[in-house]
């Protein structure tokens, strides 16, 4: 219809061109006229293709955005349309509200709109499907960028904690090496103090000594003084100078001048005179008093 309206101007304008001008000027006229005209008729149907159809703005990078009114979708496959722009909805809802999280766990839902998008494009060729396709891309892509940060952000934590687990337990083992340690000098320097009570020698008296360093030399019988019960009794009945005394325990090994001698202080019996020459045969001399 258009297109005959157009040849009928064309004639008209044709007819009042020769009767005011030359042939040649009245041709370019037409021609320019009709240009113009293609022009607009062009302009018009190019605008009706785009409308609806805005875009937006994600770091430089343009993003198509068609959204068509409810009441102005009829025809076929209309209850597709509404549900592949309901979804793409959500998804821009998830993306101004920066939930990247949600956006990457919707973005498992494109498939299904995927599909309904490839029937439009089979069953309703005329309608423009590339800003749905163009828009589901980009969430696609910013959902992949999120997924990869999120997995390195876990890994990062992961490691973080591996690495303080690790210097936890070898804090544990250095004071556990420490305690050990301390423990073993310890029981050590116990066993040297051991070993070094065990070594000294024990202090010998002057009326006993060790029957291993000095065999005790046996005294006869007969000629043994008799035990009394009566400790550090002197005799004055032997004659001066020919008397020595011991300690009458019978295990003696000493002889003492004088029975005042310290030598016979821890003598545990009495103390009993007996003659130097006796003495002599199976005694030693104390080394106090003589």
């Amino acid at each position: 219809m258009k297109h005959l309206l157009l040849i009928v101007f064309i004639f008209f304008c044709a007819t009042q061109v020769r009767a005011q001008l030359d042939p040649v000027t009245g041709g370019i006229f037409l021609l320019q006229t009709g240009v113009k005209m293609a022009a607009a008729g062009g302009k018009d149907k190019a605008g009706k293709g785009e409308a609806n159809v805005s875009s937006f703005s994600h770091e430089g990078t343009r993003v198509p955005l068609k959204r068509v009114p409810a009441q102005q979708v009829k025809g076929e496959h209309r209850e597709v349309i509404l549900a592949v722009e309901q979804g793409l909805n959500q998804a821009k809802a998830l993306y101004d509200a920066r939930q990247l999280d949600q956006l990457e766990a919707y973005t498992a839902t494109f498939p299904d709109l995927t599909t309904k998008v490839q029937l439009l494009e089979q069953q309703r060729p005329k309608w423009n499907v590339a800003p749905y396709k163009a828009e589901m891309a980009f969430y696609t892509g910013l959902a992949e960028k999120q997924k990869t940060f999120r997995l390195a952000a876990a890994k990062a934590a992961e490691e973080a904690r591996a690495a303080a687990e690790r210097a936890r337990l070898a804090r544990e083992a250095e004071v556990e090496t420490k305690r050990a340690e301390a423990a073993r000098m310890a029981a050590a320097a116990a066993a040297a103090a051991m070993a070094s009570d065990e070594v000294q020698e024990t202090p010998v008296t002057e009326d006993a000594a060790p029957a291993a360093v000095v065999p005790v030399k046996s005294k006869p019988a007969a000629k043994t003084p008799a035990k009394t019960t009566t400790k550090r009794t002197t005799t004055t009945s032997v004659k001066k100078g020919a008397t020595v005394y011991y300690c009458a325990s019978g295990n003696t090994v000493k002889y003492h001048r004088s029975s005042s001698c310290r030598g016979l202080n821890r003598c545990s019996a009495s103390v009993d005179p007996i003659s130097l020459k006796e003495a002599q045969s199976y005694m030693d001399a104390c080394k106090i008093c003589n």
